[in-house]
Parts: structure tokens; C-alpha cells; sequence
């Protein structure tokens, strides 16, 4: 049988987590996931510059084992003197800033979803809800 209420797929910092509200005032979402729209890399060089352009803090990251598929996006292994030191998985997460005028301003960033696009949304949804 189904769970109709599944577990979110994403988890808050501590900081962020329940009983946080109040943190932001009507936050304004950015969205860049990259992807086959993200044309010229166009998103992520744009979403770079912003997360560069003042200091952030991470509310939460997605699971993305239940998001991405694995056999398509391969983790970043750095390497020095021919081992590998690191493995650098790839990542969705929710970022807040502010923006030259003061605005809070959340990020939601990295790969889009290869699966659960209707949950992710919902997702995606309910963590902004929650983080005002």
C-alpha cells in the first residue's frame, strides 16, 4: 500500500527547522536547476554571480537519491597525485540571502530531478511556505 502522505525529501538545517518561521519577510524564490533548459549555462553562471554577490546561509538540502539518477549524474571526484581524495555528490538546496536592496531572497539550486518532479514541487512549495 502507498503512504498518501509520503516523508518530505528534503531536510532543514537546524537552524531552520520548525518553529523557525519568522526568519525572512516575504522572501522573493529564485529558482536555477541545471538541466537541458539551462541553455549556454546561462542559469547556473547567473545563479553563481548572485550566490557570490552576498553571504548565505543553507535551510535545507533534497534527497537527491530519490531525485536524481545516479547513472546519469556521476559525482565530481577530485584527485591529487592520481587518488582520489573527495567525492563530491551532486546537490539540491535552498539557500537564503539578500538581495543590494536588502530583500530576503531564497535560492534553489543545483541539479533539476530526474524523478518525483509532482513531489518535489509540492516539496519545494512547503519548505517556502514554512520558511516565512
Amino acid at each position: 500500500m502507498t503512504d498518501p502522505h509520503p516523508a518530505s525529501l528534503y531536510q532543514f538545517e537546524p537552524r531552520w527547522g520548525p518553529g523557525a518561521e519568522g526568519l525572512l519577510s516575504r522572501p522573493v524564490l529564485v529558482v536555477s536547476l541545471e538541466g537541458w533548459v539551462d541553455a549556454g549555462m546561462g542559469a547556473s553562471s547567473a545563479i553563481a554571480e548572485l550566490l557570490t554577490s552576498s553571504p548565505t546561509d543553507l535551510v535545507a538540502t533534497f534527497d537527491t537519491e530519490l531525485l536524481i539518477d545516479q547513472r546519469a549524474r556521476r559525482p565530481i571526484a577530485r584527485l591529487e597525485d592520481g587518488v582520489t581524495t573527495r567525492l563530491t555528490w551532486p546537490a539540491i538546496q535552498v539557500l537564503a540571502g539578500k538581495d543590494r536592496a536588502g530583500t530576503d531572497v531564497l535560492y534553489l539550486t543545483g541539479p533539476e530531478p530526474d524523478f518525483r518532479w509532482p513531489t518535489f514541487i509540492g516539496d519545494v512549495v512547503e519548505l517556502v511556505a514554512g520558511s516565512v
